[in-house]
């Protein structure tokens, strides 16, 4: 049995991933915070085209929104709650009521970083404010977004060749013989023969 040979090939938007999250890196050497969450968002966000990179920027953006208030209005209601098994109800409810939003608003393509968002504001490592936590998690990936979208426009690919147009042709089809005109050659044929055998 033989094996393929796999040619060894770096493509253009593994370069630019790459890039992307090292300007995220360097630019949390500088601002606080951890620099995870950009890191993240420029991974998912960068695609092979500027267009697929700003369908998913706003995909991701309007999850982190939805995700982010809808997690910060349950994280009220589930610390008034002192049962743990209701807690967990009241947690599962919510991801039910955020994916019927994300359908009834028509965003499905939000719907997996709403829910990120959300189970991340109600299942914190830490105990802080779920507003300022969802604030926080927006800026974030705000700015793995924008360095996704800005590497991707700087290395923009090239434009796909349009397929050229079929060049017609003057030459018309043979005339094909019908079984009419088969059987009037016979006839006739059959009339030539036999008026030379009365001759």
């Amino acid at each position: 049995m033989k094996l393929e040979k796999t040619e060894f090939h770096i493509g253009m938007r593994n370069l630019k991933t790459a890039l992307a999250i090292l300007v995220c890196l360097l630019i949390y050497q500088v601002i606080p915070g951890s620099a995870s969450y950009a890191c993240i968002t420029a991974l998912i966000v960068m695609q092979s085209t500027l267009e697929e990179s700003i369908q998913q920027a706003r995909n991701r953006v309007l999850g982190i929104v939805i995700g982010g208030i809808v997690g910060a209005v349950f994280s009220y209601f589930v610390g008034m709650i002192g049962f743990s098994i209701l807690q967990i109800l009241v947690i599962s409810v919510g991801v039910t009521l955020l994916i019927l939003l994300c359908n009834l608003i028509g965003k499905r393509g939000a719907i997996v970083m709403g829910c990120v968002t959300y189970l991340v504001i109600m299942l914190p490592e830490v105990h802080q404010n779920p507003w300022l936590y969802s604030l926080l998690c927006v800026i974030h990936n705000m700015i793995g977004i924008t360095v996704a979208v800005l590497v991707n426009l700087a290395i923009r690919p090239p434009k796909k060749q349009e397929p050229q147009p079929q060049i017609e042709t003057d030459v018309q089809p043979e005339h094909e013989s019908s079984p009419n005109d088969t059987v009037e050659m016979g006839e006739t044929d059959a009339e030539n023969t036999g008026s030379e055998r009365r001759s």
